[in-house]
């Protein structure tokens, strides 16, 4: 990675995290319809690409019908290669926002053109949804379900299908991370201000 490229990237995080509450905060998945719902001792996510530099700020797990969850959930988010980033773990007292519980976790910067999972341990009643049909924002792409038996949070090593009916039950909520050209131009307007600011003499 070039000097100006992780220049750009420090930049572009250090205005996302100056803007703090006041940015927006954007879900990963929204769900449609339920395609089906089943209960078990698994962990089960999906795998994404994303297309813009983004920073996660909050992971979460479904609660079908918003919900208080009947357990708490463990939540991770891995590279597409199983190294683990970030966890955390989700109660029924986290926010729910779209049919998901979220919890704030460290800012996480996931870079442009590299692809991750995120998936949650399922355990209990809660279950996890198969959407009938599902939406991503543009600065990620859906890539396929994962799943994996075990007793604890596990990387997702198997995939289910591409089509509408996928299944989700880990999630996160995210920042966009501003394009190089914006920060041009916000770099260029803020040079043109402090160049026509007046100069005091004491």
């Amino acid at each position: 990675m070039s000097r100006m490229r992780i220049a750009v990237l420090l930049l572009a995080v250090l205005c996302v995290f100056g803007r703090g509450a006041e940015a927006s905060t954007i879900s990963a998945i929204n769900v449609g319809g339920e395609a089906a719902f089943a209960t078990g001792t698994f962990t089960v996510g999906w795998a994404f690409t994303v297309n813009q530099d983004i920073v996660v700020t909050e992971l979460g797990y479904f609660a079908r019908f918003g919900d208080g969850l009947v357990a708490s959930h463990d939540v991770g988010l891995w590279t597409i290669g199983g190294t683990l980033l970030a966890s955390a773990t989700v109660t029924s007292a986290d926010t729910l926002v779209g049919g998901f519980r979220y919890t704030a976790i460290p800012n996480l910067l996931l870079v442009a053109g590299s692809s991750y999972v995120v998936a949650g341990f399922n355990i209990g009643s809660d279950g996890y949804i198969a959407a009938s049909t599902f939406t991503t924002p543009s600065e990620i792409t859906f890539i396929q379900g994962r799943f994996v038996d075990g007793g604890s949070l596990a990387f997702p090593t198997l995939t289910n299908s591409t089509g509408a009916a996928s299944i989700f039950g880990g999630s996160f909520q995210f920042q966009p991370v501003p394009e190089p050209a914006t920060l041009l131009l916000l770099g260029t307007g803020l040079g043109a201000v402090a160049a026509r600011r007046p100069q005091w003499s004491v």
